[in-house]
């Protein structure tokens, strides 16, 4: 969900490391939960057309897919085999966090190797709240990570994006 190439670790991380696929999944199910709208549906579009001419003046075409996350990944992995996912840390609802959980035991059961970078003052995974004060401080003093040129897969084609009516999200009253 982070759609910027500004300050964009997990791209920098990706371009360094060889062939990138710039991927978007848009999720008929996450747009089914409750507290998303079509006005968030609205700026997300807005914002994909953004990343889209922001990725191209790097040279990388955003590749665009419709379904569940997990079976996008299988269908990918089948057909362009992916070695590494690299992503920003979610900080998402249930839902998401489920998701998430899906696809990290499915990578590992592929041999995926899976990075996710931090990207906010949140950090994760501490046995206590003892001394985050420091690691938060810590990140956010670090310098910007600054992308550049990257080389994409070839042959992956996007999906269509959606309406929001297509995706049954009413007109926010």
């Amino acid at each position: 969900r982070d759609l910027r190439v500004t300050d964009h670790q997990p791209l920098v991380t990706a371009a360094e490391q060889g062939l990138v696929c710039a991927l978007y999944i848009v999720e008929p199910m996450l747009w089914a939960e409750p507290d998303v709208s079509r006005r968030h549906y609205e700026f997300l579009t807005e914002c994909l057309a953004q990343l889209r001419a922001d990725l191209a003046a790097l040279g990388l075409p955003l590749c665009l897919r419709v379904g569940e996350a997990l079976a996008v990944f299988k269908t990918l992995h089948h057909t362009h085999p992916i070695s590494c996912i690299h992503a920003h840390q979610e900080t998402g609802n249930w839902w998401t966090f489920q998701r998430d959980q899906a696809v990290l035991r499915w990578a590992r059961q592929a041999g995926i190797v899976v990075q996710e970078a931090q990207h906010h003052g949140v950090v994760r995974r501490l046995s206590n709240r003892d001394g985050w004060s420091r690691l938060w401080y810590a990140y956010m003093n670090q310098s910007l990570a600054e992308v550049g040129p990257c080389t994409a897969v070839q042959g992956i084609q996007s999906d269509a994006l959606p309406s929001a009516a297509a995706l049954g999200l009413a007109a926010d009253g």
